[in-house]
């Protein structure tokens, strides 16, 4: 879940109207998202962690020590529903959560038919394929770089198709 593109009220609402016009599911680690945009809980799906399996958890735990309990719980989920045979795909705003999602074969997720795996995805996405303001999600990669996040300089670039 990208819980810090979570706090970018406007910007989500956006990605999550792509997301339902393409009919996707979303979910999320409850506990964070209470946390951190709570105003969210009634549009996103919350992984119930009683469903988690301590076994799955503490596998994925033991293979990722550098995650913290949200992205194990996450990554542990979908474990369990591609298990259960359901076509499922990872996306989160830490390139080593990323990195494991990949590691466990789980790819980006196809978004109007184009790779998304995490923040840029998102903005770029939006920037493409919607009608939000340029400027705000302009501003918003500004603050992300501005907060000393390694972001590339010409972000705007093509995604690569699913």
């Amino acid at each position: 879940m990208l819980v810090n593109f979570l706090v970018w009220h406007q910007g989500f609402e956006e990605f999550l109207k792509i997301l339902n016009e393409e009919n996707k599911e979303i979910y999320g680690y409850e506990e964070e998202i209470r946390e951190k945009a709570p105003y969210w809980l009634d549009k996103i799906n919350c992984i119930d962690v009683q469903e988690i399996p301590l076994e799955v958890f503490e596998e994925i735990r033991n293979k990722y020590e550098n995650l913290h309990d949200g992205e194990i719980f996450i990554l542990s989920f979908l474990h369990i529903k591609r298990e259960e045979g359901r076509n499922c795909c990872f996306m989160s705003d830490d390139y080593a959560a990323r990195k494991a999602g990949a590691a466990e074969n789980l790819l980006p997720c196809c978004v109007k038919n184009c790779k998304v795996g995490g923040t840029l995805g998102i903005l770029n996405l939006l920037y493409k394929y919607s009608n939000y303001d340029k400027s705000v999600i302009d501003d918003y990669f500004n603050t992300m770089k501005n907060q000393g996040n390694f972001l590339p300089e010409n972000w705007i670039e093509d995604l690569d198709n699913c």
